[in-house]
């Protein structure tokens, strides 16, 4: 009777331990996603900082001085 309560225990701990993995899992994944977004952000501020700075640069040319 006994033996068979310790087998109940334990495969409830093996369920919580699941869950919690599975949770950790989910928690990485959502992190690696929003990390990924920002990546795609910051290239597309870059790419903006780049052609205004050119446009800059374009407007101090001689020609349109």
């Amino acid at each position: 009777m006994e033996n068979n309560s310790n087998v109940g225990e334990a495969e409830a701990c093996m369920k919580e331990l699941e869950d919690v993995s599975d949770s950790k899992f989910y928690h990485i994944f959502c992190i690696f996603n929003m990390l990924r977004k920002k990546h795609k952000e910051a290239k597309e501020l870059l790419i903006r900082a780049i052609v205004n700075d050119n446009n800059l640069l374009m407007l101090n040319h001689p020609i349109y001085e």
